[in-house]
């Protein structure tokens, strides 16, 4: 709920001005009087308010979207030779994608793919679109996949998984871990620590730049790249936001 009440107050001002202007539009589409000029650059600036709200629309789902992302474990292996030791570990795509579309869905992101050919390789852009239909690129380039045991074709599909990857992650700020990482060896705060953080910062009811202001003051990307070392001093300082915030409500 506190999260639908800051939606509102972010999306009235904006969405307060795009009918008051297709109203106005629509008047002087039916006075033959008016100017065709005028009223080109009448609809030019409904489509300049509209792009505006796209992006901070998106910027806010973002932003709602990166405290609830989870860390995905790398599951699958890369088997060395024998066919039996685990030469390296990686979250694979279908792993990430299950855990992350019902949260991209929720909050009305979609994710499509192109491929570019460079030297030696191949680009991935992944294209991630809101709703609204501001949208961003996330580019990864991966040298061409070669393996004695794939045949070409299979080389350029491990290719293009692999570029995927890369980009949906840079994308969304995905961070991948070990089996039995719990955070804690990169120094980040524990799944429990992350929980406290993420329910006290709803109940500060922050909007973005709050929310932007709070994690440089945290000295950290996002939610879950906080460390552990600062928990004590994050939870300070959001338990005395959170009784203003209180107060200020009453």
């Amino acid at each position: 709920m506190a999260d639908q009440a800051l939606q509102v107050r972010e999306e009235a001002p904006l969405a307060a001005a795009g009918p008051t202007l297709l109203q106005v539009i629509a008047a002087a589409a039916a006075d033959p009087r008016v100017d065709i000029d005028k009223m080109r650059a009448l609809i030019e600036m409904e489509r300049a308010i509209r792009k505006d709200q796209a992006e901070v629309e998106f910027n806010a789902a973002m932003a709602r979207l990166q405290p609830k992302l989870p860390r995905v474990v790398k599951s699958r292996a890369i088997l060395a030779k024998d066919g039996k030791t685990a030469r390296s570990k990686y979250a694979a795509l279908e792993d990430i994608d299950a855990v992350t579309r019902p949260l991209l869905d929720e909050e009305g992101f979609s994710v499509s793919y192109t491929t570019e050919d460079s030297d030696k390789g191949t680009i991935t852009i992944a294209t991630v679109r809101h709703r609204l239909g501001h949208s961003i690129e996330s580019r990864a380039w991966m040298p061409f996949d070669k393996s004695e045991y794939r045949t070409d074709c299979q080389c350029q599909g491990s290719t293009m998984m692999y570029g995927r990857r890369y980009a949906f992650c840079n994308a969304f700020n995905i961070i991948t871990i070990g089996v039995d990482d719990d955070g804690q060896a990169a120094g980040w705060v524990s799944a429990e620590q992350l929980k406290n953080i993420t329910d006290m910062v709803a109940a500060c009811e922050m909007n973005p730049a709050a929310l932007a202001a709070f994690l440089k003051f945290a000295e950290a990307d996002t939610l879950k790249e906080i460390r552990a070392r600062a928990y004590d001093r994050v939870m300070t300082a959001l338990r005395a936001k959170e009784k203003q915030h209180r107060e200020g409500v009453k």
